[in-house]
């Protein structure tokens, strides 16, 4: 959002403010949750993980069957994620399904039930999964993480520390950001 500038300041945000937003681009993590009729006869056990590596960066990490449920959750990163996103969520589904029926067989095809696909790319608030920051330029976070004059402050998974590109970071940073201000306003922190 600072980055495209869908977000305005009056007066205008310090240059060094601005170049870090530029430098901390968001990258793309899609995920690709698929039911399966009958989960658990799969041979696959609650939290197992597989990664089908493909040629040409069509990589699929599947998260298995997350708290008994009868889910696979695919996961693509990199270009192929914004590819996917782009193509839709009938595209990743069945790319999703083709990747299954490698790994478990043709049968799985007719066990597939609800789907889904997140879109991050699409979400114009968003635009994107985590802040990723460019070769050489991590400063670019602390640099962002600079209050303006002690009236504006920033916060979010890109200035989580060591849990950035999380949303437990991202909760974590605007509950240490409000604290902050709330002590420089004099009000009682909770």
């Amino acid at each position: 959002m600072l980055a495209f500038e869908d977000i305005r300041f009056a007066p205008a945000l310090p240059d060094t403010h601005m170049q870090a937003a530029h430098d901390l681009p968001m990258g793309l993590l899609t995920k690709i949750p698929v039911e399966i009729d009958g989960a658990e006869g799969l041979g696959v056990a609650p939290w197992d993980d597989l990664l089908m590596e493909r040629p040409a960066r069509h990589d699929l990490y599947v998260l298995c069957r997350p708290f008994g449920w009868p889910l696979m959750v695919g996961f693509v990163g990199g270009d192929f994620a914004w590819e996917i996103e782009a193509a839709g969520e009938a595209a990743a589904v069945d790319f999703m399904t083709d990747r299954l029926e490698d790994m478990f067989g043709s049968a799985i095809r007719r066990r597939v039930r609800r789907s889904a696909m997140t879109n991050w790319a699409r979400e114009r608030t968003v635009r994107g999964a985590y802040a990723a920051a460019r070769p050489g330029r991590a400063a670019a976070r602390a640099r962002l993480a600079e209050p303006l004059g002690d009236r504006v402050w920033f916060a979010g998974e890109a200035l989580a520390g060591p849990l950035i590109q999380t949303a437990g970071g991202a909760r974590l940073s605007g509950e240490a950001v409000a604290a902050a201000v709330a002590a420089r306003l004099g009000a009682p922190s909770a």
